[in-house]
């Protein structure tokens, strides 16, 4: 009835939806739009629930010239390429400034809320005429202000351990939802197998450091986590820290070098029941050396089982956002955590000195 669009032959979006925001993909045919309108005529006969048609919006992409006959059947306004989805700038290159005012605007009004709650007027000219008219520094170590209130910290959040924190709870789900369709559309994205259980290393210009930055921050999953062997299809023997908690790929880098299997699954190298790893001519007693520590170290192949190849952290219920968080904390160094220098200078007006960052007067 609705055609959506098709990724490859086995994958075809219809449609996206999150809470209460539905997009719906189809070809700009007349009939596809009143076979649109019947599907959602039915969908609200049986929920009791309506489309809000001032929320609602009809989008070209490569059809203008159709696009006013389809608003007329859905009774729908016309929007065009980009706009906002979910609160975040849709359909426009990430390159461009002009997309990141919206965000920098939202980001500045939540400022201004916090300063007008947390700080009275009265309570800022207290804190500028305290100051005193020399420039003094106070110095915070943002470490501390981000350990917990019964700590002797302020409880603060530390948003470059969140955010590593959310970046490998992509590399975990990857791992886990091996038949989700958004799992599908980035395995064709970067033309990884559909067995892996990690994506491969994605080195196209357009759209690198979205997934470099995710790829980048798997290693906190791989620390806390272990893999379980079935069939030895989802398993990369070199690339994939599946004896130890690091890749033979780090541990064994002439034997890496030397070897021309380098993205190998592991079923890949036994045949007949042995280890088989086609290696470059002529290579070096340093490269054999290390094969002979591989080999002593994973001992005979095992045996092949029907069974896929998983992959589980060590702590119940799967890896989490704040598992990753607590690990982080409880690991870093000190040494790390970044400085905070508050500047406070007594300025009088009159001789023309810039506005104060606080008050803003």
């Amino acid at each position: 009835m609705i055609s959506g669009f098709h990724i490859n032959s086995d994958i075809n979006v219809t449609h996206l939806q999150f809470a209460d925001v539905t997009l719906i993909f189809l070809d700009a045919k007349e009939e596809m739009v009143e076979n649109l309108v019947m599907i959602l005529q039915v969908y609200e006969s049986i929920t009791g629930l309506r489309v809000n048609l001032k929320k609602s919006t009809v989008i070209s992409i490569g059809a203008d010239q159709k696009v006013h006959e389809i608003s007329k059947i859905l009774n729908y306004k016309i929007e065009s390429l980009p706009l906002k989805y979910l609160g975040m700038p849709f359909g426009a290159t990430m390159k461009q400034t002009s997309i990141w005012e919206y965000v920098l605007e939202k980001f500045q009004k939540k400022l201004a809320i916090w300063k007008i709650k947390f700080l009275s007027r009265a309570r800022r000219i207290v804190l500028i005429n305290s100051a005193p008219p020399k420039r003094k520094y106070a110095g915070l170590l943002g470490d501390r202000c981000c350990l917990p209130k019964d700590s002797g910290g302020l409880g603060i959040r530390n948003i470059k351990a969140t955010n590593v924190a959310l970046l490998a709870k992509w590399s975990w789900r990857y791992t886990q939802e091996k038949h989700s369709l958004w799992r599908k559309i980035i395995q064709l994205r970067i033309r990884s197998d559909k067995n892996d259980i990690w994506p491969k290393e994605y080195n196209s210009t357009y759209g690198r450091g979205f997934w470099k930055g995710i790829q980048n921050e798997k290693g906190l999953v791989q620390l806390n986590s272990k893999f379980s062997i079935g069939c030895r299809i989802g398993v990369k023997f070199w690339l994939d820290a599946w004896k130890g908690a690091i890749p033979f790929k780090e541990t064994h880098k002439r034997a890496f070098k030397a070897t021309r299997q380098k993205h190998a699954k592991i079923a890949d190298l036994i045949q007949q029941g042995t280890w088989t790893i086609q290696l470059r001519e002529n290579p070096s007693p340093g490269v054999l050396i290390e094969l002979n520590d591989i080999f002593s170290l994973i001992g005979a192949p095992p045996t092949l089982t029907v069974l896929e190849d998983s992959f589980s952290y060590n702590t119940n219920g799967g890896y989490s956002a704040k598992e990753g968080y607590k690990w982080q904390r409880s690991n870093i160094q000190t040494a790390s955590s970044f400085f905070v220098q508050i500047h406070l200078e007594k300025t009088n007006s009159s001789k023309g000195t810039s506005l104060c960052m606080i008050c803003n007067t």
